[in-house]
């Protein structure tokens, strides 16, 4: 496979971020579908549970500037800890290290179908079904891949797909089929720095939550998407290739 123009800004700010420690991050480096247009960096929850004690939690300094966390609390957590067993403190943290670019919302390409039995996103849910074959359609969103398989998980079975034979088909998403995560990601960073690849990176080293980063590639061996992980969305660093 053809090697990432931004694999030297992937690898450097993984470097800044680790070079300090023997604890690593569980890291998947590779060509993957572009996420969600660039978002307004506009103060905002993206999703994010509100807590009383914004960036204030054991062992780690609660001054996002100097993005630093102790070598005490790294040393008690393990590779590879479920994104969702990541506390509201410590999401709220990276939150503000990365100035509001971390989000809760991502869900999976289809989910507005599955919601549409209630009448709730019926629009949305025709635009997907409309587009749903479409590459150029897909690529705007953040839980959607061109390989519609790496959406779901490859251990359980978990997704939420249309039928891609017939994306209008109604069964795919009627009672009982119910809509899942998958291998999808629902803590992502919408990057627009560098800075924010290292913060990402420095986050995973100290609490052991799995990576996987989407940039405008593609990867046929799916190692863009993993369940329960953090993604970060990269290919606003294109730019700094120019």
């Amino acid at each position: 496979m053809r090697q990432s123009p931004l694999f030297p800004i992937l690898y450097n700010a993984f470097f800044n971020a680790t070079s300090s420690t023997t604890h690593s991050a569980s890291v998947i480096i590779n060509e993957s579908v572009r996420s969600r247009p660039g978002d307004a960096v506009a103060p905002t929850t993206h999703g994010l549970e509100t807590t009383n004690e914004p960036t204030a939690f054991s062992g780690i300094t609660t001054d996002p500037s100097q993005k630093t966390f102790s070598s005490s609390f790294s040393s008690t957590m393990s590779a590879r800890v479920p994104a969702s067993a990541i506390s509201p403190e410590q999401w709220t943290f990276l939150n503000a290290t990365v100035q509001g670019r971390l989000h809760a919302d991502g869900a999976p390409f289809a989910s507005p179908c599955f919601a549409s039995e209630s009448g709730s996103d019926s629009v949305q849910c025709a635009s997907i079904q409309a587009g749903y074959l479409n590459e150029k359609y897909r690529v705007s969103f953040i839980g959607s891949y061109m390989m519609p398989q790496w959406e779901t998980c490859q251990a359980t079975g978990d997704g939420c797909l249309l039928n891609w034979q017939n994306p209008a088909d109604p069964t795919a998403f009627s009672s009982p089929r119910t809509c899942k995560q998958g291998s999808v990601s629902k803590y992502y960073v919408d990057v627009q720095e560098p800075s924010d690849v290292t913060a990402a990176f420095e986050f995973a080293r100290n609490t052991g939550v799995r990576i996987v980063i989407k940039n405008t590639g593609h990867d046929y061996q799916g190692r863009s998407s993993a369940p329960d992980s953090l993604t970060l969305s990269v290919s606003v660093l294109l730019a700094l290739l120019a």
